[in-house]
């Protein structure tokens, strides 16, 4: 058994090895393609046996809030162990070597979306968050208390910036949330707001951008309509008032409204009612692990 940095070679072993995991990609998804180079802090290790790639882990560069300070942190993602080599202790074997790298690098903690919680936290890691998405019906919406000082309008390609901004303002205020910057978001911003789908922007009188709502559209305009909001962020309730007025405007055509949200989400204080159904089907839960205690609280 060899224990290895994966390399773009490797490319056709990890699709298959992904596939076997987390199943095919979903009908009409582009064909993958092999890489010329690993993508931007983007770092894979695997174990290979027999020229087969039996299991593989990739940690991503990344860096999240923790009392208004970044600290570097290892995300850790796309992990898979072939079927006949589970419970042979093949994720720790490639885990060493990865958060080993990463401490080379920086990255003082490090985060992932379990699968089976268990086999995590006997390597260190511990649940403590998690990623959900909930449901309220549109219409409630329109009870929300009209805004003061507060307007919206549609982002543009010129608003990337600001909106960054604005997230990095309501992240910093938080404990866990990561950041958006470093190598996997260096991307030109047309990019990066045609990525964002629908965004509109709450701005205030000095014309700041005070939260921004991140949409779309799923289903029909009968009783299957859903707006799907990817992202619902403000630093005063006002942004929030806005922002939900704006949504409440589709209740006749989606008449539910399901919000990725994560913890004690600020935005449910500015509604009237209690309706917050969290979807089951669509809870993740995120695990945490110090590696370097005294260099993260120390920083």
């Amino acid at each position: 058994m060899e224990i290895r940095e994966l390399t773009p070679d490797d490319w056709e072993g990890e699709a298959a090895l992904a596939e076997e995991a987390f199943g095919a990609a979903p009908a009409g998804s582009p064909p993958r393609t092999r890489p010329a180079e690993p993508p931007p802090g983007r770092h894979g290790w695997g174990a290979v046996d027999g020229g087969r790639l039996v299991a593989k882990v990739v940690a991503l560069e990344q860096a999240s809030w923790w009392g208004g300070v970044e600290l570097a942190t290892c995300g850790i993602a796309s992990v898979a162990v072939a079927a006949e080599h589970r419970s042979g202790g093949l994720l720790a074997a490639v885990m060493a070597p990865l958060l080993a790298q990463a401490a080379e690098r920086g990255a003082v903690l490090s985060t992932l979306y379990p699968t089976a919680p268990g086999i995590y936290r006997s390597l260190g890691w511990e649940l403590v968050a998690a990623l959900d998405r909930v449901t309220l019906p549109t219409a409630s919406l329109s009870r929300v208390r009209p805004p003061v000082g507060v307007t919206t309008r549609r982002a543009e390609v010129g608003d990337v910036r600001a909106v960054q901004e604005l997230y990095a303002a309501w992240a910093a205020a938080q404990n866990g949330p990561l950041t958006r910057t470093g190598p996997r978001f260096d991307r030109p911003d047309a990019e990066i707001h045609a990525d964002r789908g629908a965004t509109t922007l709450a701005v205030d009188t000095a014309g700041r951008v005070v939260g921004y709502a991140s949409w779309s559209r799923h289903g029909g305009y009968g009783p299957d309509g859903v707006l799907e909001v990817h992202d619902l962020l403000a630093v005063s309730a006002d942004g929030y008032r806005a922002l939900w007025q704006v949504l409440a405007s589709s209740a006749s055509v989606a008449p539910t409204l399901a919000l990725r949200t994560s913890g004690a989400d600020p935005a449910r204080l500015l509604l009237p009612g209690v309706t917050w159904s969290p979807d089951p089907a669509a809870h993740h839960p995120y695990m945490l692990r110090v590696h370097d205690v005294a260099g993260a609280l120390t920083a």
